[in-house]
């Protein structure tokens, strides 16, 4: 018979494992609730552009010709820079502001660039701010000229918009295909010849949202032209500018937030099944390998590209 010393331990043993059991379900629990949270915060983000894009269109109509070959092309970037603008402001307050609950959400252990060395954050600032301007002033317009030869197949009207369940489905659906060509045009930069290029957007090691655009301008045509192309191949003509310009700003938005070193537990980041999260990105921009997947983890599990995958080495740069 198991005597009292043996009994105790055995009922401690016990305690502990329902304790466990009780916890573990707990986060379980929690994780399904900020899912569901972040799905409807996903909802609303789209419900919002469901009514701002159509506002957007009024207003230029109301002072711009609506037969302007460059008009779709315009419209469609002010949207994407606005977005940028309006993210870089958010988390830039934050950085500021250094609310502890906030600060308990970040990514690395690390401090902020600008905590450790401001000498060398100032010079890599004026560094990140130059080449925003840099992408923004000089290569969006010849974006704007390259790309408004697809500008007769998104007019700008108010004719061709969908239900709101359809303006959903669309957008989700080309918020998906973009992802699986900026995939595989972030995995092309990561091979030795074309790294050259990607360089400049490693320079940032904790990443931040600004950092997002740090891109030499390859990086930046080339990553277009791979989200341009496969919604072309996918949709042809059919698609509607509503539907082309909320999946931009959503996808703005989501690659804003993977930078912005924050991981909170209710985002767009964790909206969709297999998102990448911010935590995920920084593991990427830490290590330099691996987790290419831009919005998502799906195209890094198919294709055996994730760091859980590739622990060692970069399977890019084998021979």
């Amino acid at each position: 018979m198991p005597n009292q010393v043996t009994l105790f331990n055995i009922m401690k043993a016990e305690k502990f494992s329902g304790k466990d059991e009780k916890s573990t379900l707990i986060k379980k629990q929690k994780k399904r609730t900020d899912k569901i949270i972040s799905f409807l915060i996903y909802i609303v983000f789209l419900r919002v552009l469901y009514f701002l894009v159509p506002w957007y269109i009024t207003l230029v109509l109301k002072y711009l010709d609506p037969d302007n070959i460059f008009l779709p092309t315009i419209f469609l970037m002010t949207s994407l820079i606005s977005t940028e603008i309006c993210s870089n402001v958010m988390f830039g307050s934050l950085y500021c502001l250094e609310i502890p609950y906030f600060e308990k959400k970040k990514c690395s252990n690390e401090p902020w660039p600008w905590k450790t060395d401001q000498e060398k954050w100032r010079k890599d600032f004026k560094k990140i701010l130059l080449g925003f301007f840099q992408i923004k002033l000089f290569f969006v317009p010849l974006f704007i000229f390259v790309f408004s030869y697809f500008a007769p197949f998104f007019k700008i009207t108010l004719d061709d918009i969908p239900s709101f369940p359809v303006f959903c489905f669309q957008v989700t659906l080309k918020y998906i295909l973009d992802d699986f060509g900026m995939y595989w045009q972030h995995r092309l930069m990561h091979l030795p010849f074309f790294y050259k290029f990607h360089k400049k957007h490693h320079e940032i090691i904790i990443p931040i949202t600004i950092a997002d655009t740090h891109l030499h301008f390859v990086d930046f045509l080339t990553n277009v032209i791979a989200t341009c192309v496969i919604t072309q191949m996918a949709f042809g003509t059919n698609f509607p500018l509503i539907s082309h310009v909320a999946s931009g700003v959503l996808a703005t938005w989501s690659a804003e937030e993977i930078h912005s070193g924050y991981e909170f537990d209710w985002s767009l980041a964790n909206a969709l099944p297999l998102s990448v999260t911010p935590k995920y990105h920084d593991d990427h921009h830490s290590r330099n390998l691996g987790n290419y997947g831009v919005h998502f983890q799906l195209w890094d599990k198919i294709f055996k590209s994730g760091q859980s995958e590739t622990p060692i080495e970069d399977f890019s740069t084998k021979k």
